[in-house]
């Protein structure tokens, strides 16, 4: 729901005034219901983080959204660095399908949560995509890297299962967040 801005800042123009209205939803309750200076610094500092393509989320950084990403990254190649071989009676069926979808579901959910609250607005506009795009890229490169690992084979199969687990956690964001 967005709250309506009552006052204008004529020297700046319509533009300005869109800019803050569209970021009243990113106030504090608080800062709403103020008048005067207080209220009107608050809006010009979001403006002009968010012009800049800053982080707007309450002060978080940038490394509070992209170091799950890169630990995520660094738990992916770890496992793929492993040989792997199961026992006779626990061969299930596409079982490491199954582990490729969720493995890369959980990579796109952290890649699209850093590009939509800790990216530049370029990012920002399309970062389900980015994240998709990223996660399939990642996925090819784990692929090479597990084509060096002794009893681990490359597979266009693993990669196709990485992208499907990337696009069920875009929807998966979609509805938890949006």
């Amino acid at each position: 729901m967005r709250r309506e801005v009552e006052t204008v800042d004529r020297r700046r123009g319509r533009d300005y005034f869109q800019g803050k209205r569209f970021l009243c939803d990113r106030l504090p309750e608080r800062l709403l219901q103020e008048k005067g200076k207080r209220r009107e610094k608050a809006f010009n500092t979001l403006f002009e983080r968010e012009s800049k393509g800053q982080d707007m989320t309450k002060g978080k950084s940038f490394f509070y959204f992209w170091t799950p990403v890169l630990l995520y990254a660094g738990v992916i190649f770890t496992l793929s660095s492993f040989p792997i071989s199961f026992p006779p009676g626990l061969q299930i069926l596409n079982l490491d399908k199954l582990l490729h979808t969720i493995e890369y579901g959980i990579f796109g959910f952290l890649l699209a949560r850093a590009f939509l609250r800790a990216s530049p607005p370029f990012f920002r506009r399309s970062f389900q995509a980015w994240a998709v795009i990223l996660a399939v890229c990642y996925g090819f490169t784990d692929e090479i890297h597990q084509s060096f690992v002794p009893t681990r084979d490359t597979s266009s199969i693993d990669l196709l299962f990485d992208g499907v687990g990337s696009i069920l956690a875009q929807f998966f964001f979609e509805r938890r967040f949006f």
